[in-house]
């Protein structure tokens, strides 16, 4: 089963207490057939027996709007397996530990197995009577199991009740406890740092279903190609959501961040009443609004900011400057070149390069001391860099 975000609304219900060293946060879990969401907005109270703990009440908020990913739907233990097995160990890790897990539920061809072997190798979930159960969902005591496994100091509790202890836990509120917990353990680094997690804002561009040069299991983003696999990203495409990621696979989903998004720095042509784009690793063609607009006009030039209003193109701001130049160094924000000239660089900058008359993204790495590209400036700084391959 994929995480799959369904356009229909689920109910939560009042029940779960998350105890933190300093504060109590009461929450939510997952249940069927409402129009409600317990998860915003927040509202601070004193304790009346704990003086010094403050309490969170999440309260019953009737969903007016699409921003939050999985305010409304639970997950599954085989996700929560990979987010495990993704925050613990690297890619050659999981791929090369030792099959040892024997649930009758999983196999080597699934997509969660791995991540599941994994994770069970280093007790960090369980399975119960056999099976793994994958495709059901992580319980509110399940998640509290987890937590005690990954967090020896155990600085987060769940006030587990009998009448909640075996209800689903929310998507959204697992992984705020779950990024939480390892807030704690990274202690004085970030969590990239100790983690390898990188939180990022990306563009949905094209999935298997959209493209087939899409491999399944993996999805094509403005910042390039993202592995997904167990996550169903299809009602986000040409979306911008915010997300975690380690070593160019998606761990967790946050939220809608917009849904008319700026392609930044995209590799383009206009044909008319449409636009193709190469941003990510993909071509794909847009129409455009009756309202569209642009900076300039296209002659000669390559590289633009596209702005997405309902799945079309609503404006294309262009970059203008172009200048050939030789490299002499590069850091992470600026390019000195040969003959001396220096430029800032955009953080939002792209690489591509020219291939049997393809276009293709590259990576920061292509960009070589010594070597002669082709810079796209804006504003004094470069937004892409361009080159032929042989």
């Amino acid at each position: 089963m994929k995480l799959h975000f369904s356009k229909k609304l689920y109910s939560t219900a009042l029940a779960v207490s998350i105890i933190y060293t300093a504060s109590v946060f009461s929450a939510c879990t997952y249940s069927e057939n409402s129009e409600y969401s317990t998860e915003q907005p927040l509202q601070y109270e004193q304790s009346e027996t704990e003086p010094e703990t403050e309490t969170l009440a999440l309260n019953p908020q009737k969903i007016e709007k699409p921003s939050d990913i999985g305010e409304t739907i639970p997950i599954t233990r085989g996700l929560a397996a990979k987010m495990l097995a993704l925050t613990f160990g690297t890619k050659s890790e999981i791929d090369s530990t030792e099959r040892t897990i024997t649930f009758s539920d999983t196999s080597i061809d699934k997509w969660y197995d791995k991540y599941i072997n994994y994770a069970c190798s280093k007790k960090y979930i369980q399975g119960s009577n056999g099976k793994f159960m994958p495709e059901e969902y992580l319980t509110v005591i399940q998640a509290q199991y987890i937590i005690e496994q990954i967090d020896p100091a155990n600085k987060i509790k769940i006030n587990i009740t009998d009448e909640t202890k075996d209800k689903p836990i929310s998507y959204n509120l697992w992984t705020e406890i779950y990024m939480k917990v390892l807030t704690n353990l990274a202690d004085k680094s970030t969590i990239k740092e100790k983690f390898g997690i990188t939180a990022q804002k990306t563009i949905i561009l094209a999935l298997p279903e959209n493209n087939k040069l899409v491999k399944d299991g993996y999805a094509i983003t403005d910042k390039g190609l993202l592995k997904c696999a167990g996550i169903d990203l299809t009602q986000f495409i040409d979306d911008e959501i915010s997300l975690w990621t380690k070593d160019d696979e998606i761990i967790a989903l946050s939220d809608i961040t917009n849904k008319n998004p700026i392609i930044k720095n995209s590799y383009i042509t206009e044909n008319g009443k449409t636009c193709t784009i190469f941003s990510g690793g993909a071509e794909k063609t847009y129409e455009k609004t009756e309202n569209f607009s642009q900076s300039e006009t296209a002659e000669n030039l390559k590289i633009a900011d596209v702005t997405l209003t309902d799945k079309k193109i609503s404006r294309i701001d262009y970059v203008t400057e172009i200048k050939e130049k030789q490299i002499k160094s590069f850091t992470e924000t600026t390019l000195n070149c040969v003959d001396n000239e220096t430029f800032d660089i955009s953080p939002d900058f792209k690489v591509y390069y020219i291939q049997n008359n393809k276009v293709m993204l590259g990576k920061k790495d292509d960009i070589l001391e010594g070597k002669t590209y082709e810079l796209h400036i804006k504003d004094g700084k470069i937004q892409a860099f361009i080159f032929n391959r042989l």
